[in-house]
């Protein structure tokens, strides 16, 4: 048996048990997080998710408020404005309630569990989340982002329940949780031949129960890229070619490239759209969606025969070495949907005053006739460098002229600031990983080369101690899904170097998740 073989065959099987449920550890935060610090000055006296803040719950005999967010999030930060720096409200949380904040990038696994929980509430997920847990840490409800006197009124009936029945309330909350874990036990399989069709089979079913034939995507609601779907139905189109499916995802690419989720200025994308048509973005950027997003586009440059996506692939890549990179080697987390002066997609919409101060008539007339008009947060409309769903199709003149003016603004946007999370986390800097090397055995560029090497450099020699991941460059503990995305990366670097110890670091990690 080959090591490269091997390599993929023990990736292959860690891949598979990420889907296993665990329990969530109350461990000490060994890592400096930008969202936590952001929130030192709130006036709720928030607790890190430790032992020894469980145990003061449980002694006290008080409930637990459990609020996740992070840093790229704008809702987390309006709500941190308007209630957590709401002394009304904080007095009350303070009162009554054992506070708990956590940067969920850096607690996935406690976050997933929440987010199931609300999931089998049958009520939205997303974040702001907040959780109110019994002392013994048994969730009971939640809510995500409320205005000040919902969120007041949320927590003053729970507290008013907890007063006049709290065994009624544990009990239930026990019996919630034992019935979430019972349905989520997964049963491993073995990687064998005959499980092959039936995992393709009910890949192909959901496909079509939740394509949206019309626009791309999935749903009908929000667009999310669904980066690892689309790998999954890539590969699958290559082993099983359908007109069907290829149109599918024809449209899904050109739809995600050519709209909203894609910043038109630099090639990057966004982390998801809050409409069907892909036209509005949701502001943040993160790695993992543009390295998963590169390698998407990589991947059906081949498979679908089509240039156009490796040049996407491209930009993607251009901005992750010059804006995401960081000063460690790796890459940071993620760009802010908030701009320096706190207005939501202030970096990237532009006011019909500021076009006309620095373009010139021409310019100015097809931009305010082909781009997508947004009202920003103070309901005042304001330009997306997009061409709008009503354009038909451009002349070149009327092309030039978008360019041009496009151009322009890229020379103004370097003076706009926008807040970053320095983090460097594992997962996702295997993913960045896995794109480079991709990308530099694909094109045969240089600079893709250079870039996957440095990144080796610093997942080998700041992620990795004694051969265990860390989940940061600054510590904390690494999850199993951050073994198995750096593995994977450490595979893809291995395919694009050829070297054999690649290969064997590779097996090393894989086997070190096991033990982990």
């Amino acid at each position: 048996m080959t090591k490269q073989y091997l390599a993929r065959l023990l990736l292959s099987s860690l891949f598979l048990i990420t889907i296993a449920p665990v329990k969530a550890s109350a461990t000490d935060d060994a890592f400096i997080s930008p969202y936590l610090e952001a929130h030192a000055s709130d006036l709720v006296k928030w607790q890190p998710w430790n032992r020894d803040t469980l145990e003061r719950a449980s002694k006290g005999d008080r409930l637990i408020l459990l609020s996740s967010g992070y840093y790229a999030c704008r809702y987390c930060y309006v709500m941190k404005k308007e209630s957590f720096e709401n002394a009304e409200i904080a007095d009350y949380i303070n009162k009554h309630f054992v506070p708990v904040l956590i940067d969920r990038e850096m607690h996935p696994v406690l976050d997933a569990q929440l987010q199931q929980f609300m999931e089998a509430l049958s009520g939205p997920q997303g974040w702001p989340l907040n959780i109110v847990l019994t002392p013994d840490t048994y969730p009971l409800t939640g809510r995500l982002y409320q205005r000040p006197d919902a969120l007041l009124h949320f927590l003053q009936s729970v507290q008013k329940g907890w007063n006049e029945d709290r065994e009624l309330l544990i009990r239930s909350a026990k019996q919630a949780s034992h019935q979430i874990i019972n349905e989520s036990k997964t049963n491993v399989l073995s990687i064998k031949d005959q499980y092959k069709s039936y995992f393709i089979g009910a890949l192909e079913q959901q496909t079509k129960m939740v394509a949206d034939r019309d626009y791309g995507g999935f749903g009908r609601d929000a667009k999310y890229p669904m980066s690892a779907q689309l790998m999954a139905l890539l590969k699958l189109q290559r082993i099983r070619p359908n007109e069907e499916l290829e149109k599918h995802l024809r449209i899904t690419l050109n739809e995600m490239a050519g709209g909203g989720l894609q910043d038109a200025l630099d090639g990057s994308f966004f982390r998801y759209t809050t409409d069907r048509l892909w036209n509005t973005p949701h502001y943040e950027k993160m790695l993992y969606d543009n390295a998963q997003l590169a390698s998407v586009y990589l991947l059906a440059a081949g498979i679908l025969n089509e240039a156009y996506y490796t040049s996407v692939a491209e930009n993607i890549l251009g901005v992750l070495g010059k804006t995401f990179v960081s000063a460690q080697g790796g890459f940071i987390a993620s760009l802010s949907a908030v701009d320096g002066d706190g207005k939501n997609g202030g970096y990237y919409l532009w006011s019909e005053t500021e076009l006309e101060n620095h373009l010139d008539d021409e310019e100015l007339k097809q931009v305010k006739l082909h781009w997508q008009i947004i009202l920003a947060d103070n309901e005042q409309p304001h330009y997306l460098p997009v061409l709008n769903k009503r354009t038909a199709k451009l002349d070149h003149q009327q092309a030039a002229l978008l360019e041009s003016a496009k151009s322009t603004l890229r020379k103004l946007r370097k003076q706009r600031q926008l807040p970053r999370d320095e983090k460097n986390i594992a997962g996702w800097n295997g993913l960045a990983l896995s794109a480079f090397s991709s990308a530099a055995k694909q094109t045969g560029e240089k600079t893709y080369r250079i870039a996957a090497d440095r990144l080796y450099r610093f997942i080998t020699g700041k992620l990795m101690v004694d051969g265990s991941l860390q989940r940061t460059d600054k510590g904390g503990l690494a999850e199993l899904a951050d073994y198995a995305h750096v593995s994977a990366g450490l595979l893809a670097y291995a395919e694009l170097t050829g070297n054999d110890e690649h290969y064997t670091q590779t097996i090393r990690l894989v086997k070190k998740s096991w033990d982990s």
